[in-house]
């Protein structure tokens, strides 16, 4: 090589597109998993479009962090989504799902349940909407699903 040749060291399995990194050499495999925090404040974002509140209430990881999200009613209580285990989502979709792991509780019990995943996970984030409906805000797994 001569002193203006470059060299080119590989640094990860592909080239890197913005926030999402090609997950092989192939140009139409592209791991587009949008960062935590980008999820969590579009979160917060809807619910206020949606003429709710929202509030994160607690940060995890910036980029790759698992996310709670707290929905309460107007009659106080809530429920409790957090990420589905990956057998609920589909191949190849790389979206966030979650799974309903409380519903119409007290809020007593979703703080507990909270507190004990953050035991677990201290990247957790912790986005609470308090709406009515949440349906379109994020993907939740089917419940009927085995």
């Amino acid at each position: 090589m001569s002193g203006n040749d470059v060299a080119l060291l590989p640094v990860a399995k592909g080239p890197i597109i913005g926030h999402a990194m090609m997950t092989s050499w192939n140009p139409g495999v592209v791991d587009m998993r949008l960062r935590s925090d980008f999820f969590a404040s579009a979160l917060v974002r809807d619910a206020f479009a949606a003429g709710g509140f929202a509030v994160i209430e607690r940060k995890g990881a910036e980029e790759a962090g698992a996310i709670a999200i707290r929905q309460i009613f107007r009659d106080g209580t809530e429920s409790l989504y957090l990420p589905a285990p990956q057998s609920f989502a589909e191949e190849g979709v790389q979206d966030r799902v979650f799974e309903r792991r409380l519903n119409a509780a007290s809020s007593d019990k979703v703080s507990e349940m909270l507190e004990r995943e953050m035991r677990f996970d201290s990247d957790l984030w912790v986005v609470v909407l308090e709406c009515e409906n949440v349906d379109g805000f994020f993907n939740i797994a089917d419940e009927e699903q085995d």
